[in-house]
């Protein structure tokens, strides 16, 4: 079954074989809370991954960042 994972640090993306990357703190892979919008995207963006990684070891990085103060 291919798999995609959503990871908020390059320091162990290694460990999977397709990965999207997003600019978010810890705990937190699909953004700011109350922002279904943006976590739907990224789900959709990393659902995405699955059809256009096809070496693996690629990492994606998602153009959204961390907005909340």
């Amino acid at each position: 079954m291919p798999t995609v994972a959503i990871f908020v640090s390059k320091d162990y993306a290694p460990i999977a074989p397709r990965v999207v990357y997003v600019r978010f703190p810890f705990g937190h892979p699909l953004g700011e809370p109350n922002r279904a919008d943006r976590q739907g995207r990224v789900v959709l963006d990393a659902l995405e991954g699955l059809n256009s990684i096809t070496e693996p070891g690629t990492i994606i990085d998602l153009p959204y960042q961390w907005r909340r103060t």
